[in-house]
């Protein structure tokens, strides 16, 4: 794997982008409940058991806005040790903004440059990431779950795990049924292929 896993804490979010890929713009009816913080804990618990310590990045929907984010930050600094642990925020709200800067300081999490934008502003990019690659006349681009497999990470959210980053928004949202509840899953390329 790339060696990292985003936890998706919430898919809600304060902000309506039409291009999210996460689709929380489906404010009314989101796709996936709230993670826990036992969520948390046993994806941590079956990560431990396989000897993997993925770099973490707390992402949602928006994660400033999930009852449990400071718990769920200080867990994953518990479960990295030196390692990183990243919060990607829109940075929208004074609330958001706090949070950010609270778990900067006392949990030593990482939070990207391009995460604070200025008040009012909502940055929006063209990604290829609803488009096939036979869409781009590329047929021997490489196949997602290799992308996801060097350079994103998987995507841990409160129904399960995918080998995919934004794999538990599509399951979610197709109600396809195919995240796992087992981490070691993820780790035999049958399983993930199938």
């Amino acid at each position: 794997t790339s060696g990292k896993a985003e936890l998706h804490l919430t898919y809600a979010c304060d902000l309506a982008c039409p291009n999210c890929n996460r689709l929380s713009v489906l404010k009314k009816q989101p796709h996936t409940p709230d993670m826990t913080v036992e969520d948390v804990r046993e994806f941590f618990r079956q990560a431990r058991a396989l000897n993997w310590t993925p770099s973490i990045l707390i992402i949602g929907g928006e994660p400033t806005a999930h009852p449990a984010f400071d718990e769920v930050v200080r867990l994953s600094r518990e479960f990295v040790g030196r390692g990183l642990v990243q919060v990607w925020s829109n940075g929208y709200s004074e609330q958001a903004r706090e949070a950010l800067l609270r778990v900067k300081r006392d949990y030593d999490a990482s939070v990207p440059a391009d995460t604070h934008k200025p008040e009012g502003s909502r940055k929006l990019s063209i990604d290829d990431i609803y488009c096939s690659p036979a869409d781009y006349g590329a047929p021997t681009y490489r196949h997602c779950w290799n992308h996801s497999a060097e350079i994103c990470g998987i995507s841990v959210d409160a129904a399960g795990y995918s080998p995919c980053a934004i794999g538990g928004m599509v399951d979610g949202f197709l109600g396809l049924g195919v995240r796992t509840k087992v981490l070691a899953d993820l780790f035999d390329p049958e399983k993930v292929a199938e």
